[in-house]
């Protein structure tokens, strides 16, 4: 697909037509293996003093781990070629055309403005994800716990991902932005700066979801370890009320010949006294120190 403009012409290309349209269009090499293998893992550019080549990785933003832009670009003076494999292509020409991204004035704004489309709703996005995390809290707090260390751990991961991508981002903008090799014209530094500005609010925002994250998988430990201590403190007092019990029963259970308790008439109803008087007292201890 050609996008025609006043100072060159964009390209969106598949791997193929590059090759057949442009076998010797640059000839630095890692460029060269990126297309060639479409091992694109990051954003990048590398600047040089007549073109730029670089990668741009989109993740799939509902299911970061996985990619849902892998792009290739290349650009001069008077040509900017973006390299994406046949599965996305037709999304990425729709988006494009329904961005009305071909009105832009120069091929560096060309390229900002896709990259500014295709993260045109994520802070809509980091907003589900800062809503998720509320409803996981407000469960915690209500003493649900179904799953949530799992969903909070799926969550946690997401921004992590999302962290790395809009640092990548930001980098990527910034690098332009520095404009070393004098490329740009100082409309285009403008426009690279707006976008480096956008990639680090999102980077921010996502940095502080993962503080919140975070805190809430402190505050959901903590629920874990109180009702854990409720547990033992009662484990503790059961123990402690038939502790005296138990040695009482163990004392007499010896049967030495010698005890004359064991000979009296009554001593099993004492001994039953006894220990409901023991048992009686305790339970009383335990209530006024609010232990039960």
């Amino acid at each position: 697909m050609n996008y025609p403009m006043h100072d060159g012409t964009a390209k969106l290309l598949t791997t193929e037509e590059y090759f057949q349209n442009y076998p010797d269009l640059c000839s630095y090499q890692p460029f060269l293996d990126t297309v060639r293998n479409h091992g694109i893992n990051s954003c990048k550019a590398d600047v040089f003093s007549d073109f730029i080549s670089g990668t741009l990785l989109i993740p799939e933003k509902k299911n970061p781990s996985e990619k849902e832009f892998c792009l290739s670009y290349y650009l001069s003076k008077d040509l900017l070629v973006l390299i994406e494999d046949k599965e996305h292509i037709n999304d990425l020409e729709l988006i494009i055309n329904e961005r009305h991204i071909t009105d832009a004035s120069s091929l560096p704004q060309f390229l900002v403005l896709l990259v500014e489309a295709l993260i045109k709703d994520d802070m809509l996005l980091l907003q589900n994800y800062e809503t998720c995390l509320a409803e996981i809290e407000d469960e915690i707090l209500t003493g649900k716990d179904i799953k949530i260390n799992h969903r909070l751990i799926g969550v946690r991961r997401k921004l992590l991902r999302m962290n790395a991508y809009y640092q990548q981002l930001s980098d990527f903008g910034s690098e332009l932005e520095e404009n070393s090799s004098g490329f740009f014209s100082q409309t285009d530094v403008r426009h690279f700066s707006v976008l480096t500005n956008r990639a680090e609010r999102l980077l921010n925002y996502t940095q502080f979801l993962r503080e919140y994250a975070l805190q809430i998988r402190e505050m959901y430990q903590s629920q874990v370890d109180i009702k854990q201590n409720e547990t033992m403190k009662i484990l503790t007092v059961v123990t402690t009320i038939f502790f005296p019990l138990s040695l009482i029963t163990g004392w007499y259970g010896m049967n030495f010949r010698n005890m004359p308790e064991l000979h009296y008439p009554y001593s099993y109803f004492i001994l039953i006294g006894i220990c409901v008087l023991i048992f009686t007292a305790e339970l009383w201890f335990f209530k006024k120190k609010k232990w039960i």
